[in-house]
């Protein structure tokens, strides 16, 4: 790899200053600074362009997708359309967010949605298509790479470089909105620095990335985030990137291989010792005279009467940390609004955390519990820490106008403090005026969580999902933060209501993005934990050594951990040892859910008579059991008939997982055996299990869509595709029975059996299939291309039960071809 010198780093100690330092630097070089700041004019070096990219989020998140938004956003101010990145970025988030409008910002934007629309109107026209793609309401870069494949079209808008057309094909088939593929931009964002190094006939434009608080990055152990952003820097080799953080960027450690590029030879600036720049600087204290240069000139600008005495002090004090010398102003300015008597070397000299408290002493009673309840969160808004307080909303606005918490305009929780003063407020204890004791703390949490548990609960009927995961991952983040007590559930299969709502909530999987990397507590790093083994990204062996961790660890996930690990098995064919799983459960907590996932394991595993036998061991879930054994028999009327009533139970269990999931089965097989789904019913399961990123539910949906009017006019072939491809993840990499079933039914309906030999082969090569391919088996069997079946303990003769399939698939094909 080529060596970049793009990278320019100033780190140092907490408090030091970094944050204002980068802040500043970026007001400098937009010349947004006064004249009479110290600094003096805008640098003679000029930068064309800059950038702000947040990584003060919660949990060592790196948003790659926001971030490169940005940058391109930006770039809109130095010329309107970059095509290359534009057009690509319109296939992307149609296939990330279909339906979603691309993400604007007003007059902010500096035209970029715009630019885009425009973009792929040029395209089409290019392509010389207008018109003539079929089943698009509207043209979209995804219709033009359709056509590009359907025609084999050249053109040199497609050819403008090596590899441009197969990014443009991955951006257009890989992402959806379960797993948007975040690396792809990065990809993308390679297009932008191959544009701002073409474009320009004499020297490019410079273009500055300020990124703070880097060091948020090493909070996830994984460093996911970390190797993005080192993608993107190395990707954007002609794009400065200054970044603040605590600690050296050790990139050049060869070491670090869960990077993407790393190495001495590959960014030489980032070696110690290295004196050319770009490289990394140590952000030093202050010395003696600026320390003092500081103070004077703020005693002098708020008219504060601090002696020659004080301010020696003050600067020994001090030790040159510019955090310091802001805090000691505050209490100076409060000082002086008590009385305007003269600072004293006792207000304004001690610890860090001296300071900050004997700022919170002039703040009144009511908006000092605001204050400390607001210390407990990394990032909150005014109706949690009055809750968490015990304080009325008016104290709580009041306290959040304070100097020391910081506002950021459009969050979801606008308010946060400094890291130093947040720690020095948290971890103080009683022996203080106004201090809190820990049962003060561990109170405060209490009421913070159950009014996180009020928002997850008040989230339930919403459409989208996506407010109760942002609900829950609150609730998460504050048993990360602090030993709480979580209250207990209704439901006899959870030990507490947050074990519930995580396991009922619209998706385990989506939870990631809203909770921290890592946990102070014991109690959060297992809900971690628990939400990493149900991500796809999580390979299925550590997957299930993160369920048998949390089985064996008696915590309150530790049922449900057990469940889900007898899941996966069940999912991987294992059917041994899900069964045995289910049994340690049974021996554990003999609740009736967990003898009916045992008994549905056993039906998976084809012992249908081996099912039949426990059902007198059931009561509510007798007929669900039942229901599903007839069905595999081709007896679908049981099923049928309690559909409705099934999902009205679950809706009002809070079941919202299961429910989509169930939901999403309903219309898989109303499709096949009733015909009574249409387009907008699929489409708004869909909306809702692709929001929350639950995507058994989205596999079902694409089903129900495949097979609604297989080779219809106007159908999207890229419905099946997505279909295959989510399947095989989910699947290690092999067809699943959602697949098999389509391809089987759409060769039925057009008598193709060359697919239905496909089919069958592929089959063939899954021998340990369970109790799903039944109804795949029948069909192939019909249309005599029978497929060796694993041993099953048919409830009623194999041959009534073909034959009932048979008559199924035969009415459903008459369906389709009456339409």
């Amino acid at each position: 790899m080529d060596a970049r010198h793009n990278v320019l780093v100033y780190y140092g100690v907490g408090g030091i200053g970094k944050s204002t330092l980068s802040e500043r630097l970026e007001a400098w070089v937009e010349g947004k600074l006064p004249l009479m700041n110290g600094w003096g004019r805008k640098p003679t070096t000029v930068v064309d362009a800059a950038v702000r990219i947040d990584l003060r989020e919660l949990g060592g998140q790196f948003d790659a997708v926001s971030a490169v938004i940005a940058i391109r956003r930006e770039l809109g101010t130095l010329k309107k359309q970059w095509p290359a990145f534009d057009f690509a970025f319109a296939a992307y988030w149609e296939a990330a967010h279909p339906g979603e409008p691309f993400p604007s910002q007003g007059k902010a934007d500096n035209g970029f949605a715009e630019a885009v629309g425009e973009t792929v109107e040029n395209v089409f026209g290019d392509l010389d298509v207008l018109g003539t793609v079929v089943g698009v309401g509207s043209r979209s870069a995804r219709a033009a790479i359709r056509e590009l494949k359907r025609r084999k079209i050249r053109r040199v808008a497609f050819e403008s470089f090596d590899g441009y057309r197969d990014l443009l094909e991955r951006c257009s088939d890989l992402p959806t909105p379960t797993e948007p593929r975040p690396d792809l931009v990065i990809d993308l964002a390679m297009l932008l620095a191959m544009e701002l190094s073409t474009h320009w006939t004499t020297e490019a434009p410079l273009v500055v990335v300020f990124l703070d608080t880097v060091e948020r990055l090493a909070q996830d152990p994984r460093r996911i985030g970390e190797r993005r952003l080192n993608k993107l820097v190395w990707s954007m080799p002609n794009v400065l990137f200054v970044m603040t953080g605590r600690n050296l960027i050790d990139w050049y450690d060869r070491a670090r291989s869960n990077l993407f590029a790393v190495g001495p030879s590959v960014w030489p600036g980032l070696r110690p010792g290295s004196t050319t720049d770009p490289r990394q600087h140590l952000v030093g204290k202050l010395s003696t005279s600026d320390t003092r240069k500081v103070i004077d000139l703020g005693r002098k600008k708020y008219g504060v009467s601090i002696s020659g005495k004080v301010v020696e002090e003050l600067v020994v004090a001090s030790g040159g940390l510019p955090q310091y010398l802001d805090l000691a102003l505050v209490v100076a300015l409060n000082v002086k609004a008590n009385g305007s008597r003269e600072v004293t070397v006792a207000d304004v000299t001690g610890s860090l955390n001296d300071l900050v408290l004997r700022v919170l002493e002039d703040v009144p009673e009511d908006e000092q519990r605001a204050i400390r309840a607001a210390s407990m969160f990394l990032f909150f808004d005014v109706g949690l820490i009055a809750a968490a307080a015990n304080v009325d909303y008016g104290t709580a606005e009041r306290a959040v106008r304070r100097p020391m918490i910081d506002f950021k305009e459009g969050a979801s929780y606008p308010y946060r403090m400094h890291d130093e003063i947040r720690s020095a407020i948290r971890w103080s204890d009683h022996r203080i005026a106004g201090g809190w004791a820990g049962q003060d703390w561990y109170e405060a949490g209490t009421r913070a969580l159950r009014e996180a548990r009020r928002r997850v609960e008040g989230a339930e009927g919403e459409s989208s999902g996506v407010g109760g995961l942002a609900a829950l991952g609150l609730a998460i983040g504050i048993v990360c933060e602090q030993e709480l007590k979580v209250e207990a559930s209704a439901s006899n299969n959870y030990r507490d209501w947050l074990t519930e709502a995580i396991v009922h909530g619209p998706s385990v999987a989506g939870l990631r993005t809203y909770v921290p990397a890592t946990s102070r507590t014991a109690y959060g790093q297992k809900v971690l934990e628990f939400i990493s083994a149900k991500s796809y990204d999580v390979h299925a062996d550590e997957r299930r050594a993160l369920l048998r961790n949390i089985f064996d660890s008696g915590h309150p996930l530790a049922f449900p951990a057990g469940r889900h690990l007898a899941y996966q098995f069940r999912n991987e064919n294992l059917w041994a040892d899900s069964i045995s799983t289910f049994e340690e459960l049974i021996e554990l907590s003999p609740t009736e859910l967990n003898r009916y996932q045992r008994l549905l394991t056993i039906a998976n595993a084809r012992r249908f008579m081996d099912a039949s036998a426990g059902l007198e061991d059931l009561s509510s879930r007798r007929e669900s059991l039942q229901a599903n054994l007839e069905l595999l028999h081709g007896r679908p009327e049981l099923w049928l008939n309690r559909v409705n009533c099934v999902l009205e139970r679950i809706t009002r269990e809070g079941r919202q997982r299961d429910g989509l999931e169930h939901e999403g089965a309903a219309l898989r097989w109303r499709t096949i055996l009733v015909g009574d789904v249409d387009l907008p019913e699929i489409a708004k399961l869909m909306n809702k299990a692709e929001g929350v990123g639950y995507e058994t539910a989205v596999r079902e949906c694409l089903t129900s869509t495949a097979l609604l009017a297989p080779g219809s006019h106007g159908e999207d072939p890229f419905v099946m595709q997505r279909l295959e491809e989510l399947d095989k993840r989910a699947n290690e990499g092999r067809i699943g029975f959602r697949t098999a079933t389509v391809r089987a039914l759409r060769g039925f309906v057009s008598e193709d059996m060359r697919v239905l030999h496909e089919v069958r082969n592929e089959l063939e090569q899954r021998p340990e299939r369970g109790m799903t391919w039944v109804p795949v088996e029948c069909l192939l069997d019909s249309v005599g291309l029978p497929v060796r079946c694993p041993d099953t303990q048919w409830i009623e003769p194999y041959q009534v039960v073909q034959n009932r399939w048979a008559a199924l698939f035969s009415a459903y094909r008459s369906r389709v071809e009456q339409r």
